[in-house]
């Protein structure tokens, strides 16, 4: 009775149709926007936007004050609205669901959903990894930090080690450059445009790597890598490559980068006094760098030498 009587044409009798409105109201037929809101747990707001964009107009509104009413037709039309929202559809989407007449479509959409909440899932998780990496480099940063700034023997704990240094796979780039720190700031931009572009995730920390012997390194002239471990679809990047799987000599240094070489002779002479020969490229892995803190003197980086035994 209630739709006949809404979707009907004005007639010349509005005292009649108002009489038939507030019957249909009082019968429970139709709502104030303020009853859907409660009843539906809906803002008032997001009733009045469906009601803009059209996706659920008020069953009636009355000319002469502008109140607007719902049926309880449109109840249920909520209900299945906040349903494929929860399911995270657009407005859009749900636009076309709501008609619910195709169920090949409704199909096709849902596997459509499935996919990009998938997809999405995986966008955490290696987000959630980068975020436990990040913790894991910061804590041994800060740590390393501490014992330096006591005066604390680092020996045992932070100095000069050997050991294996893992397979990782990298996102690089390689190319003669001069090396300054203007340099490297174009070259991790470009790393990053590299990450934006094959939709790949940052999985540790920057590095650089040094593949001209330092008894010669020319610093207008550098032959430099900069890479950065990556997670995600790899296949599709032509800049990827395996870094790690050789012995090397580490040590952490503290402080700017200008001063650094102190550490690498300190790494040197180690490498020197145990019967072992230093390979090229050396590498720097950033632990503690300018996007953890704004102070030079705080920063952390690993240096990693390759070295051979000397027969």
């Amino acid at each position: 009775m209630a739709d006949n009587y809404i979707n009907a044409p004005l007639g010349k009798d509005t005292a009649s149709k108002r009489d038939n409105i507030n019957e249909l109201k009082k019968s429970d037929e139709l709502y104030t926007v303020g009853q859907i809101s409660n009843m539906c747990n809906i803002p008032i707001k997001t009733l009045r936007y469906y009601d803009e964009i059209g996706l659920l107009p008020p069953e009636y509104i009355d000319e002469q004050n502008n109140y607007r009413y719902y049926s309880k037709k449109q109840i249920l039309q909520l209900s299945i609205i906040k349903h494929f929202k929860t399911s995270g559809f657009s407005l859009e989407d749900i636009r076309a669901l709501i008609k619910r007449e195709d169920l090949a479509m409704l199909e096709k959409k849902l596997e459509d959903k499935l996919q990009q909440t998938v997809r999405k899932i995986q966008e955490l998780e290696y987000q959630r990894k980068k975020i436990e990496t990040d913790i894991q480099y910061l804590k041994m940063g800060k740590e390393f930090s501490e014992y330096w700034d006591n005066g604390i023997e680092l020996r045992d704990k932070f100095g000069i080690e050997i050991k294996e240094i893992p397979k990782v796979r990298v996102l690089y780039t390689r190319y003669r450059c001069p090396s300054n720190p203007g340099s490297y700031i174009k070259r991790y931009s470009e790393l990053g445009a590299l990450l934006e572009k094959y939709k790949l995730h940052r999985a540790g920390p920057l590095m650089a790597i040094f593949y001209d012997h330092y008894t010669v390194f020319d610093y207008d002239n550098a032959d430099v890598e900069v890479c950065v471990p990556v997670a995600g679809d790899l296949s599709q990047c032509p800049n990827i490559r395996e870094y790690g799987g050789f012995l090397g000599v580490t040590m952490l240094h503290k402080g700017e980068y200008s001063k650094m070489t102190e550490s690498y002779g300190a790494a040197m002479n180690w490498i020197d006094r145990n019967g072992y020969e230093f390979m090229v490229p050396a590498t720097e892995k950033y632990i503690i760098d300018p996007t953890s803190t704004g102070l030079e003197e705080n920063y952390v980086t690993e240096i990693i030498l390759p070295v051979k035994k000397v027969k």
